[in-house]
């Protein structure tokens, strides 16, 4: 079986200017806040899924799929792991 190699997630240092804010819009999100929101994202796809997905990789590659509870379990993780990247 032929593995495809991880993609590697694009740290964006220099972030592009954003448009300002129309008259009377408030900013609802600080630096600190978006610095940490951006970490958890990459924390997420760079260690949680790919576990997520080598335990879903593996309780498939078992073959008996009489017992579906370990990739269910695993499919839902991952699931939650990327609805958790959308903010």
């Amino acid at each position: 079986m032929t593995r495809v190699p991880k993609p590697q997630a694009v740290v964006d240092d220099e972030a592009p200017a954003l448009p300002p804010l129309p008259a009377g819009g408030k900013n609802y999100i600080t630096p600190a806040g978006y610095s940490r929101l951006k970490a958890e994202l990459l924390d997420l796809i760079d260690n949680e899924r790919p576990k997520i997905v080598d335990i879903v990789h593996w309780a498939a590659s078992n073959g008996d799929r009489s017992e579906m509870a370990t990739i269910s379990m695993g499919k839902s993780a991952c699931g939650r792991s990327t609805a958790a990247s959308v903010f």
